[in-house]
């Protein structure tokens, strides 16, 4: 009887403690579930990467963050380019809903159309469509009526014309060099001839169903007419160059729609910035997550005006004279933003290897792009610590008191070093991992110091799913960096985190020096089954070591850059290490001519990397590479 009752009792007992459980459990995922649906995601479809539609993207991503939506934190970006492949659209756009976007962009109208094929219920904004409305997308550009609202990169054809007169008054046979597989382009193309004709200009259109055939078509066009216009089209933006340098041997001048084709040749347009458009595209979106916004009842936005811009450069090798009306009006505008003289220019550099040495020529050619090249009034001082912490400070000092305007550190030990010579002096970061825990600001948002900069956070998680996928069976991963750098303890620390996300197991191998590398790297036998490499300025310079001590292990090494890729790693989801350096570059010619503010400049980040793999090294290591992975990455193999 006693037994019954003690059974009873300890059943009780049990059903309160697992219920309690239960519910405790079920009220965790309720909670888990609300924070996630409170960071939403934003999904952008972009047609192809050409500097326009890559200029739109970028305009959208700073437009959200500004508006308190930031990649990462705030918000999730979901992002897929097709590549100019029509396949692809469809089966993207399902991708992008299956991520739960609760936002969609598309950039460019076959972007658009794909993801207005795929969803009539989730909110679409369009990114540069010239006309919404012919393209089939909304019922009418006032009152879109439907999910989707966005921006018109409708040319101001009229002006452009009226340029060209200036500009080419003898000028009398146009021709229009178009895709015929794009929509918007077919109709863009009928309206230009349209406004062309209205100025006593000789029309004649010229359409190309892929890249394949627009050098034929460009010498057809060459001995048919006067000039070549360009209206917007991705096909032939893709290939703007072929075109230039085709029309060129006969010095037949190239009239594109948008600014970004000029610099690439154009002789002349009257564009829309496409970064403005891009701006605009994410202020809309934001809109809509405010939920402030209705698409079915937001206008179409156009802008209404455009710059006048000249590649001077093409007009002189054109034989063209600019009239003195339109150079006094570009004057006007370039003294605006115009960079300064006398200046001093101080870049530090960690050390020396391939990497940084990249970083490095990317913000010359930065500072160049931007009017600050090293040549008369621009002086630029490189200094090297060659991977010596006492050199660094000493060379830091030495920047300021030659009297740098602004100063530029390659990687984290010389921003440091920089960042302890001087408080007052604007410096800009070009490769640091976390700036925040680099002690170098207070926020990325907002740094509050004299410093902002790009940061290169390797895509870890990225990286470490490639890992998986070429090596199924891996299941420890081992961490080599040097732990004088606090960069690389910084990433070695985020890794950690990510690899249990994915199920991997991480052992940290940490080296004071070089010379420790092959030492440590004896301690991995048989215990790891990958070596990965953090970002570490240290090991980078030894890449060649590693490589041999792990092919003696017949162990594959996984490093974040391609550059350490072509040296011997299997394979990276590698971020442009130039890309790094010049928009580095970009943002100190930014402070030096606009008097931009580091305190309130947002350190800026690269969001995409690209896969690239080392066949060689591959089968060296008897490594089966995927279909999936060579499809779509690219061998850097030496």
């Amino acid at each position: 009887m006693k037994n019954k009752r003690l059974i009873t009792i300890v059943a009780v007992v049990l059903l309160f403690l697992v219920g309690n459980f239960i519910v405790e459990k079920v009220n965790q995922a309720e909670s888990k579930g609300d924070a996630e649906k409170e960071v939403p995601t934003v999904g952008v479809l972009q047609f192809v990467s050409h500097p326009a539609l890559d200029t739109i993207y970028q305009g959208t991503v700073d437009a959200l963050e500004d508006r308190g939506y930031k990649d990462g934190e705030t918000v999730t970006i979901e992002f897929q380019n097709g590549q100019a492949d029509q396949s692809k659209l469809a089966t993207m756009s399902q991708q992008l809903i299956d991520k739960g976007s609760d936002v969609l962009v598309g950039i460019a109208t076959p972007a658009a159309q794909a993801l207005a094929n795929t969803t009539k219920d989730i909110p679409i904004v369009l990114g540069a469509i010239s006309d919404p409305e012919s393209a089939g997308l909304v019922e009418s550009n006032e009152q879109p009526g439907g999910n989707i609202t966005g921006v018109s990169d409708k040319s101001p054809v009229g002006a452009q014309f009226e340029l060209v007169q200036t500009l080419l008054p003898e000028a009398k046979r146009v021709g229009i060099l178009f895709s015929s597989a794009e929509d918007n382009s077919d109709y863009q193309a009928e309206q230009v001839k349209i406004e062309g004709e209205k100025l006593g200009f000789d029309v004649t259109l010229y359409s190309v169903p892929s890249t394949n055939e627009i050098t034929q078509m460009v010498q057809v066009m060459s001995g048919e007419v006067d000039l070549i216009y360009i209206p917007t089209d991705n096909t032939i933006a893709n290939a703007m160059q072929t075109v230039v340098d085709t029309a060129n041997k006969t010095k037949t001048p190239v009239i594109p729609s948008v600014d970004t084709m000029v610099e690439q040749g154009g002789l002349a347009t009257v564009g829309i910035n496409q970064y403005d458009l891009g701006y605009q595209t994410g202020q809309m979106v934001a809109d809509i997550l405010d939920g402030t916004s209705d698409p079915a009842t937001t206008p179409i936005f156009t802008f209404e005006d455009g710059d006048v811009i000249i590649n001077e450069e093409q007009a002189a090798f054109l034989g063209i004279t600019i009239p003195d009306a339109v150079k006094t009006s570009l004057n006007q505008k370039k003294n605006a933003d115009a960079p300064k003289e006398n200046v001093t220019i101080g870049i530090l550099q960690t050390t020396s290897h391939v990497s940084l040495d990249d970083i490095k020529e990317g913000v010359l050619e930065g500072l160049k792009e931007n009017g600050y090249a090293d040549t008369g009034d621009v002086n630029i001082l490189v200094e090297n610590g060659q991977g010596n912490q006492n050199n660094l400070h000493t060379m830091a000092t030495h920047l300021v008191q030659e009297g740098a305007d602004i100063l530029i550190g390659v990687a984290t030990p010389a921003c440091q070093a920089l960042a302890n010579a001087t408080s007052d002096i604007p410096i800009v970061m070009a490769a640091v991992a976390d700036p925040v825990k680099s002690g170098l600001t207070e926020s990325e948002e907002k740094p509050n110091t004299n410093v902002t900069g790009v940061k290169n956070q390797a895509p870890v998680e990225k990286q470490l799913k490639l890992a998986q996928e070429l090596l199924p069976k891996a299941k420890t991963v081992g961490l080599l960096y040097s732990s004088g750098e606090d960069n690389a303890r910084t990433e070695a620390a985020r890794t950690h985190k990510i690899a249990e996300k994915l199920g991997l197991t991480t052992k940290d191998y940490p080296v004071t020096s070089t010379n420790d590398i092959p030492q440590m790297m004896q301690q991995m036998k048989g215990e790891v089954d990958v070596i990965y490499l953090p970002i570490d300025n240290t090991i980078a310079t030894a890449m060649d070591t590693v490589v041999a001590e792990a092919n003696k292990l017949e162990l594959p090494v996984v490093p974040t850059v391609e550059l350490m890729v072509e040296q011997g790693g299997i394979a990276t989801v590698s971020i442009s290490q130039t890309a790094i350096g010049v928009k580095a570059g970009e943002m100190a010619a930014d402070i030096l001519t606009n008097d931009t503010k580091p305190q309130t400049t947002p350190v800026y980040a690269l969001k995409d990397g690209d896969v690239v793999y080392n066949k060689a090294q591959l089968k060296k290591l008897g490594i089966t590479l995927p279909s999936t992975v060579a499809k779509k990455g690219k061998d850097v193999s030496r």
